[in-house]
């Protein structure tokens, strides 16, 4: 019996942890020192969906507000969800075009502040993905499956 070999790529998830810390200066006024982890993406899977989530020790308070693509004319990302907290943010890539990305968040607190960040996101759909993001099936029928006996 001949194996089969099947190449496919496998559905790509990217999750980003988001920390959005409160500081004030000296005369009072609040920012928001934000990390992001990891602190830049390179997408190489298509139709990859990525996530960022405000993870501890972000404030309770501090939720995404908006999410937008720069350069806004693109054929690339889906329109973004908020979950209802606003602890997480929800797009997909379609990865078919080598070019970088802003991602500009907008963020708000319980004072109704907002403060705006903008990672970037390079597409990259001809790199070879990290190992682990393909999946290598090899079939065989099952013995009393098999329709060449």
């Amino acid at each position: 019996m001949k194996e089969l070999t099947t190449e496919q790529a496998a559905p790509a998830f990217l999750n980003v942890q988001v920390t959005a810390i409160p500081k004030i200066d000296g005369k009072g006024n609040v920012s928001y020192d934000t990390t992001f982890t990891p602190d830049r993406l390179t997408v190489t899977t298509p139709d990859t969906v990525i996530n960022y989530q405000l993870v501890d020790p972000t404030p309770a308070d501090v939720k995404f507000k908006k999410l937008s693509v720069v350069p806004d004319e693109n054929d690339q990302f889906s329109v973004p969800s908020i979950s209802e907290s606003g602890k997480l943010v929800t797009f997909s890539d379609a990865n078919t075009a080598k070019a970088t990305f802003q991602i500009k968040i907008k963020f708000t607190n319980k004072d109704q502040q907002e403060f705006l960040v903008d990672p970037e996101v390079d597409n990259d759909p001809h790199k070879a993905p990290e190992e682990g993001q393909i999946a290598m099936l090899e079939c065989e029928p099952e013995p009393d499956n098999d329709p060449h006996k």
